[in-house]
């Protein structure tokens, strides 16, 4: 081992630091500092939590709202289709119905007009035969007239 006179430098001794001296009652004191610091801390911590919870519920609670409020619209909206549909439905079958209608009245009409034309025909034809009974009763009187001249 090397000799070192006191004017020399020695290499550093290491060693543990002295313990503290124990004090009981002042440990005991730092402790429950040191535990109401961390009751504090995670009271806190759960209060921010129990206002976050309430802040969320009551948005919650307002987001039902509305969307009760916007399913009570569509349904609103629903049934005003529903109605119309209903209408157009009613609708459309009248529609049939008067197209129906057309139809029977069209071909009625197409009947008249047969008919009416028949009708013309024979009203001519009754009118030529007035006109030859006529032209007839004339000669017939003419020639009488010429037989009580004779």
């Amino acid at each position: 081992q090397p000799h070192y006179h006191h004017h020399q430098n020695r290499p550093p001794v290491y060693h543990q630091p002295p313990r503290p001296i124990s004090h009981p009652y002042h440990d005991h004191v730092l402790n429950r500092r040191r535990d109401n610091h961390l009751e504090a801390v995670i009271e806190g911590f759960m209060e921010s939590q129990r206002r976050y919870n309430r802040d969320t519920g009551t948005k919650l609670e307002f987001m039902r709202y509305e969307l009760d409020g916007k399913l009570g619209e569509l349904s609103t909206q629903i049934e005003r289709v529903e109605s119309r549909y209903e209408k157009i439905t009613s609708l459309d079958n009248n529609l049939d119905g008067t197209t129906k209608s057309l139809n029977s009245i069209t071909a009625v009409a197409h009947q008249a007009k047969k008919e009416v034309a028949e009708v013309s025909l024979k009203e001519r034809q009754c009118y030529s035969k007035m006109f030859m009974l006529v032209e007839g009763q004339k000669q017939v009187k003419h020639q009488s007239e010429t037989c009580t001249s004779l």
